[in-house]
């Protein structure tokens, strides 16, 4: 049997297109968003085992039979429909990954967190200085006072 992995950055793109597309119900990129989460390799090894040697044609067919209401049916469509020419094709583990990193906020987070830090610099005590040209004598004064 062979082994097909999908690496996690893949996974999270794929997961990403197809809650993407159930939303917009935009399903037109989805089998470009499902090819390309395979390497050139790993696509060479799964047309081999095809009848059609055609994994855009088998793409299709798993879209079109598919209800596109979940995207975890989707997956197990993907990985039966590999099962049934003898490829065992696996996902990374998506119950690891955070939801926020899963729905594409993983950079709001980050900047929401780069946001806190600059409020937290923001809200430190400002200290004030002026300048006083003259001191008690009436000569000019160049130094700094701080109050």
């Amino acid at each position: 049997m062979l082994e097909i992995y999908v690496n996690a950055r893949k996974t999270i793109v794929l997961k990403n297109a197809i809650l993407d597309a159930i939303e917009n119900g935009q399903y037109d990129t989805l089998a470009d968003d499902i090819r390309d989460c395979f390497t050139d390799e790993q696509i060479t090894q799964i047309e081999e085992k095809l009848d059609t040697d055609d994994i855009d044609e088998t793409i299709d067919n798993i879209l079109s039979e598919w209800s596109s209401d979940s995207a975890d049916e989707l997956f197990d469509a993907l990985v039966d429909a590999m099962a049934e020419v003898d490829i065992e094709l696996n996902f990374d583990n998506l119950t690891d990954i955070p939801d926020d990193v899963l729905n594409g906020d993983l950079y709001d987070d980050e900047n929401m967190a780069d946001d806190d830090e600059d409020e937290d610099f923001e809200e430190e005590e400002e200290t004030e200085y002026y300048y006083d040209d003259e001191d008690e004598d009436g000569d000019e004064d160049e130094d700094e006072e701080e109050y």
